[in-house]
């Protein structure tokens, strides 16, 4: 081999390989610590899902329901004693929920009620959807969504037991649309 260091030592690489003392080999950030293997590349968190109308819009429906609906098993108690007439429970019990709710309230990001009315034999809830699709909201999404919850929920199934019915308006905001529907206790 010939000199190419100008040290006049030929430049055999296993010859300085073998003469040069050991050094350590300092750790580099590139080598995995031991408890993670190379190979498993970070678990990728899955999008965010797009919550349905039909979850935005029952929540917050059944909860208020609910808890009207406690209200009306309460003092369905009471009042069976003294004998209200049904239209004097009904106009009471919207009289508790106005005081409750203070509408306009906003019940979840798409669903504000508005108002809550005593008509003849039931208790009209009103309610007005913002920033949704139009084209999503449609009778059949809406009573797929209200009569389940109303079906499925003690404390509804009492005032739609005492012959008093549910109404529900709904209005779309951005286009004016209502759609109307009324239960019964012979829906569920």
């Amino acid at each position: 081999m010939t000199d190419t260091s100008g040290t006049g030592q030929p430049t055999d690489p296993t010859a300085a390989a073998a003469a040069a003392p050991a050094q350590p080999v300092p750790p580099t950030a590139s080598v995995p610590p031991a408890a993670v293997p190379a190979s498993v590349p970070p678990t990728p968190q899955p999008p965010r899902k797009k919550v349905p109308l039909a979850v935005k819009i029952i929540v917050p429906v059944v909860s208020l329901v609910v808890a009207f609906g406690v209200y009306w098993g309460v003092r369905a108690a009471f009042d069976a004693l003294s004998g209200p007439s049904k239209q004097m429970l009904i106009e009471k019990g919207v009289e508790e929920a106005l005081d409750t709710f203070d509408p306009p309230r906003q019940i979840d990001e798409v669903t504000v009620l508005t108002d809550v009315t005593a008509e003849q034999d039931a208790i009209h809830y009103h309610y007005t959807l913002v920033d949704v699709d139009p084209s999503v909201v449609t009778q059949e999404v809406l009573e797929g969504v209200v009569l389940p919850g109303l079906c499925s929920t003690k404390e509804t199934r009492q005032v739609l037991d005492q012959d008093i019915a549910m109404k529900y308006t709904y209005t779309v905001e951005s286009t004016g649309d209502v759609y109307a529907m009324e239960f019964t206790k012979s829906d569920c």
